[in-house]
Parts: structure tokens; sequence; C-alpha cells
């Protein structure tokens, strides 16, 4: 009798732990599915928010160019100083932003201020990784254009998120190599730095395709 009693006991106390572990396991699973779509969203948070202080040291490095080249933005092709020609996102690294040449070509380097960190699809450019693109229209071909000509510095965006590690952007949705591209899913946005230096996410959408009336694209209206 009293060998049964034990034997009970123990089942129960078995049947007791296992009903234990499976609310744990079933509570776990709740908080799981609570917390990680936060942490997904802190995770692109921080994301959009590295893009944009990239974005506003690139920003930087064009207006200490514009000031040593009379006003001047880097033109659609290469800057020629003298001794070699670069394209503006490498000149501007190397002469301003203090990027050595050796870690241009550096996908992973987390001091890559040319990688948004949420671009995933690393294409080199001149042996240039970039996930940012210059505005092609407030430029030219040859000279550049002045920085201080610009009528609408505050509605004409500089640079922002562009496809493909290409250089220069010249529209949105017509081009299939050198657009602007959305890597930001919070809000399915790019991020755009302005011609006075301010920073501030954009829906594709609500660009519109490339208009030579926009001041968002042409500054000198």
């Amino acid at each position: 009798m009293i060998r049964k009693n034990k034997l009970v006991n123990a089942l129960c106390y078995i049947a007791f732990t296992l009903i234990e572990l499976l609310m744990v396991i079933s509570i776990i699973a709740i908080l799981a599915s609570i917390l990680l779509p936060v942490l997904k969203q802190v995770k692109d948070q921080s994301k959009k928010i590295s893009c944009s202080n990239h974005l506003k040291q690139i920003a930087s490095g064009l207006f200490m160019y514009s000031d040593d080249f009379a006003g001047m933005l880097p033109p659609h092709g290469e800057v020629f100083d003298g001794s070699s020609n670069n394209v503006w996102q490498e000149y501007v690294a190397i002469n301003y932003l203090n990027i050595p040449r050796s870690s241009l070509g550096v996908w992973n380097l987390r001091s890559n201020i040319m990688k948004c960190p949420a671009d995933q699809n690393p294409n080199s450019l001149h042996g240039l990784m970039s996930s940012y693109g210059m505005n092609y229209w407030i430029t030219s071909s040859k000279t550049g254009k002045k920085l201080s000509q610009l009528k609408t510095p505050g509605q004409t965006f500089l640079a922002s998120d562009c496809y493909r590690g290409k250089y220069l952007i010249v529209g949105p949705l017509n081009v299939n190599v050198s657009r602007i591209t959305c890597r930001h899913p919070e809000n399915k946005a790019g991020i755009f730095v302005y011609s006075e230096g301010h920073i501030s996410p954009k829906k594709i959408e609500d660009i519109g395709d490339y208009n030579a009336t926009s001041t968002f694209w042409e500054g000198y209206l």
C-alpha cells in the first residue's frame, strides 16, 4: 500500500512538472512573439539613424569640397585634382572624411561611411563600395555647379540612398541603375540629405519620377 501511494505521488509530481514546463514554454513563446518584432524595429531604427549620420557626414564633405572649389559641387564625372581622377565619393572620402583609400573597397568595415548598414547588396564601382548617390540634376558634367546658386536648398536633395553602388541619381522609377532605392522598411523610405544639410526620410511613391519643374530635383528653377 505504501509503495502504491509512493508511485501515485511520483506520477502526480511528474505530471505536475510537465504541466509547469509546458506553461513555461508557452510563456516564452508568447514573450518571443511580442519581443522579436520590437527588437527588429529597434534594429531597423538603429540602421536608419546610422544611415542618416553617414549622409550628414557625406554632406559635410561635399560642403567642404564646395568651399575649396569656388563654391562648386563635384561634377558628374570624375574629379581631377591634378594628379588623379576619382568619382566624387572617393575624392570626398579621402580628402574630407579622413577615410583611407584602402578602406573604401572593404564592404564590411564598420567605419565605412559610404555604406548604409541596411544595404545587403554591395556593388563595386572603381573598387569603391558605396550605398549613396548624389543628385545628378544639381551638378554638371565638367566643372559642377555652384551650391550657392540653388534657389531652394531646403527642398532640393543633395544625396540619398542609391541603387547598386552607383554615384549619381537621375530618377527614382524610370532608371534601371542610377536611381534612388528604399532600404528602410519602417516607412518603406529612402533617406535624403538636402542641399542646406537637413536629413529627412521620404517614401519613393511620394517623390514621383524626375520632373524638370520639381524643386526636389531641380534647385536652380
